[in-house]
């Protein structure tokens, strides 16, 4: 999906009146090769018939998400097991997406959220914020992976207060 939002807000500037990123990945030329020469990629896991996959799935994604919401690793498993063998293919999109590119491309106004436990994306969210102009930066503290479940109220404020202070709705 995040792709598609840049990549819609990059090739139809007049069509799109704000965009807001949540945990954004940022791939250069450095991370797409550094990609192509692995063979591991995250939420890959080959079925076995005991199930051990399901919990080597878990384990995976376990560091990133809060401990205590069991609640939210589970949906992880079901979207995992509902994708199949294609689990992992999301993460290979994003590595070959020139997303450096396409960012500077970005015309309408952009909230970037950062959350802050998230190892993935929140170091490379001021990248994301420079390569917009006029973007907006707002990191969450202590928000991981599933950020918009993790902390529903704090992530609406901050979409809210941006969307609000746009002129198309009302800003």
């Amino acid at each position: 999906m995040l792709g598609t939002h840049v990549e819609t807000a990059a090739a139809y500037p007049e069509q799109v009146a704000a965009l807001v990123l949540s945990a954004c990945p940022y791939t250069n030329a450095e991370r797409r090769q550094a990609a192509a020469q692995s063979t591991h990629v995250i939420d890959q896991a080959a079925p076995r018939a005991d199930g051990g996959h399901l919990a080597e799935l878990w384990w995976m994604r376990q560091p990133f998400y809060p401990t205590d919401r069991i609640d939210l690793m589970e949906r992880f498993i079901v979207d995992a097991l509902k994708a199949g063998p294609r689990a992992a293919e999301g993460h290979r999109v994003v590595d070959r997406y020139e997303i450096d590119k396409r960012l500077a491309l970005v015309r309408c106004p952009t909230l970037v959220i950062a959350p802050t436990a998230d190892p993935h994306a929140h170091p490379h969210a001021p990248s994301v914020a420079t390569a917009i102009a006029g973007s907006t930066l707002v990191n969450i503290e202590n928000g991981m992976v599933p950020l918009p479940d993790q902390m529903p109220e704090e992530f609406s404020e901050v979409v809210h207060h941006f969307l609000s202070s746009q002129p198309v709705w009302g800003g």
